[in-house]
């Protein structure tokens, strides 16, 4: 910044001059730079402000209105595609259910005491439902058919006629329809006394949540089948008594956790109650299902704060999840359990099998033993008679052999007899001639 930059920034005031210009003011004495101030013209012109900013909050306020009445518009419309959707899935649903309960009911045998008794049960649920009907809703529509031939009695009928008409039926009527009411009110606690027994038993049965009795037992085929090696079956049921503790520690860890929880996640009855109905009244698969949820709790509890329904609802889930944990659970309880039970079946059917080729290995290990017993013993035998057929042959050749020799010394002595007779014989001719 130059020094000519800093000199417009440099202002001269003398406090003379300000005493001076008040004094002249106070004098009367007019300026150049006050003027007088017309105070009705400034109160006008803050008057026609003050009604411009009037009007337009107003109209700010008219669309904001007109804004939050087509957002409630809007939102009740989703509540009820919402409703509309649900209602549509919880009736297929039933009705799925009804027909597979009617083929179920329907294909089961009569021998069967768990089909007869589904019939019995279905029986008697439809003359309940029958004389239900009869006793509640029969006297409601015919009290309403003769309240409709009534009124169209008092149309068609002159005044006067009416009138005494209606002296005489009013006491009548209004007895009919007192006495309605008081079957009504007189049914409706009783269905409520049998809401609250329900309710009850279904909680009492949720708290007592117990590790089922046939999971914690080893199954007893086990111990029926045939198993040829004794430490193999000692080994197999410490498997079943190793997996049954394991998943008994885990499923008494998850009851422990959920025994000292709070059921209603630290809120009363009635407002879990209202809770669980909205939060199962609108499905994960509704769109802006938090949003409608939120609206929907805000309207039946509005001393509820949105933190803490939200805070509830975690609360609650854990509880849920908690609760699923431990049914999953024991799912795969019974499926490992099941499992194992398979395996151990093939294991032994294993063992059996290569406990039959041991004993079929044995036995020809024993037939062969036996049959090269029996052919070393026909062997040895063999080779006695061969060497008795060898001396014996031997034998036979040196009395051969002897008798050769005899015969030669035989004809040895015969030829030396011969000679010696020949040689006498020619000594006798030799004599003979000299």
């Amino acid at each position: 910044m130059s020094g000519r930059d800093l000199r417009m920034f440099i202002t001269n005031h003398r406090a003379e001059d300000a005493e001076k210009l008040v004094i002249r003011i106070k004098n009367g004495v007019g300026s150049q730079t006050y003027k007088p101030i017309d105070y009705q013209q400034l109160q006008a012109l803050a008057e026609a402000k003050r009604m411009a900013c009037l009007d337009t909050d107003r109209k700010f306020a008219k669309i904001l209105q007109a804004a939050k009445i087509n957002k409630e518009k809007t939102i009740i419309k989703q509540h009820h595609q919402a409703w509309w959707q649900e209602q549509s899935r919880l009736t297929e649903a039933r009705g799925k259910l009804e027909l597979h309960l009617q083929s179920l009911l329907e294909g089961g045998s009569n021998e069967n005491e768990y089909y007869f008794d589904l019939k019995k049960i279905g029986i008697f649920l439809q003359s309940e439902q029958k004389a239900f009907k009869i006793a509640t809703v029969d006297p409601i529509l015919q009290l309403k058919r003769d309240l409709k031939q009534k009124q169209i009695e008092m149309q068609y009928y002159p005044l006067q006629q009416s009138i005494e008409k209606d002296i005489i039926n009013s006491s009548q009527i209004l007895q009919e329809v007192e006495y309605v009411k008081e079957q009504q009110r007189t049914i409706t606690d009783k269905l409520e006394q049998e809401r609250q027994m329900l309710e009850e038993e279904i909680k009492n049965s949720e708290l007592e949540e117990e590790i089922p009795h046939h999971l914690d037992e080893i199954p007893e085929d086990v111990h029926y089948l045939e198993c040829p090696y004794p430490d193999l079956k000692a080994s197999v049921l410490q498997e079943f008594q190793n997996l049954n503790a394991k998943y008994k520690f885990q499923l008494e860890d998850i009851n422990h956790q959920l025994k000292f929880s709070d059921r209603y996640c630290g809120w009363n009855e009635e407002e879990h109650w209202t809770f669980q109905v909205i939060a199962d009244l609108y499905s994960h698969e509704t769109n802006n299902r938090n949003m409608l949820y939120l609206d929907m709790m805000m309207r039946f509890l509005p001393h509820k704060s949105k933190q803490d329904t939200i805070d509830h609802w975690r609360l609650w889930d854990a509880f849920q999840y908690k609760r699923k944990q431990r049914k999953i659970l024991i799912q795969s309880w019974a499926r490992d359990k099941k499992a194992l039970l398979i395996k151990t079946m093939m294991i032994f059917a294993e063992a059996c099998i290569a406990h039959e080729v041991e004993v079929l290995q044995a036995h020809d290990r024993q037939k062969q033993q036996e049959i090269c017993a029996e052919l070393n013993q026909k062997v040895q035998q063999m080779r006695a008679h061969q060497e008795e057929m060898a001396r014996l042959e031997a034998a036979i050749a040196a009395q051969k052999a002897e008798r050769e020799i005899e015969q030669r010394k035989k004809e040895a002595e015969r030829e030396m007899c011969r000679r010696a007779i020949d040689k006498e014989i020619v000594s006798d001719l030799y004599i003979a001639n000299c």
